[in-house]
């Protein structure tokens, strides 16, 4: 078992673990749960065993979970402007800004079902820029590009991969792109993995961050940004990055050589 997880894990930057883990015949959650947790713990000067980790968390019964994956609006292939100019290189890279990726995802809550548009880095993992409303017109992801481009000074091309929902297609948001010469990739017609690292990104954010019991966009927004802020960019260790934060790793790139 632990044969896989560790192929799992050396894989992990390429192909999905979700995908991996049904190849394997093992689970998603059990690859997610120790290996992280000790390296928490280790960061924070805790001397334990991966394997001991382990061994108490299954005492505890404890587990990731994994939402079911939500698939938003999506137009015919024939309509779409760009082709898949990406091609499914997901490796963290020590170039930033060279390859943004970006999605929607539904986020229901006491109150409704709110919509949360994302567009992260892809060399650091980075959320870069978001948008939180109740609807989902093209200027949901439009603000969350937005904020990308007010965040990141960008010096040279960057790709902006998306999949093929009607609001990554229209005209307004391809106008912003070519405004800002963002270069626009798009995954194939009806297929997941050609975004993956946005889609594992939404499995996290709905594992961890508590929303069901909000009662207000608003109040949703507030609980949102404070995850991806204070947490996610900033704490949130990654199996790509060897163990690090967004931040850590960027933080790593800019150091002096």
């Amino acid at each position: 078992m632990s044969a896989k997880y560790a192929c799992m894990a050396a894989h992990a930057a390429v192909y999905p673990v979700r995908l991996m883990a049904r190849v394997l015949g093992v689970s998603a959650s059990g690859y997610y749960a120790a290996p992280r947790v000790h390296q928490a713990l280790r960061q924070a000067g805790e001397g334990v065993s991966r394997k001991r980790v382990a061994r108490l968390m299954r005492g505890a019964a404890l587990v990731g979970t994994t939402p079911r994956r939500w698939r938003g609006p999506r137009t015919r292939a024939a309509t779409a402007p760009a082709p898949n100019l990406l091609a499914r290189a997901f490796a963290p890279s020590a170039a930033l800004n060279t390859a943004w990726v970006a999605d929607i995802t539904y986020l229901p809550y006491r109150g409704g079902t709110a919509y949360l548009a994302v567009v992260l880095d892809l060399a650091s993992r980075a959320v870069i820029g978001w948008a939180l409303e109740s609807h989902l017109l093209t200027t949901l992801p439009v603000a969350a590009l937005r904020m990308a481009l007010r965040t990141r000074r960008r010096r040279g091309p960057t790709l902006h991969h998306s999949d093929r929902g009607s609001q990554y297609v229209s005209a307004p948001y391809q106008q912003l792109l070519a405004a800002h010469a963002l270069t626009p990739s798009l995954s194939a017609s009806g297929t997941c993995y050609d975004n993956a690292v946005v889609e594992s990104f939404f499995n996290t954010l709905k594992r961890e961050c508590p929303v069901h019991q909000e009662t207000s966009v608003r109040a949703l927004r507030l609980i949102i940004g404070h995850y991806l802020t204070r947490w996610y960019n900033a704490h949130r260790l990654h199996s790509s990055l060897g163990y690090r934060s967004p931040q850590q790793y960027e933080a790593q790139l800019r150091r002096p050589a």
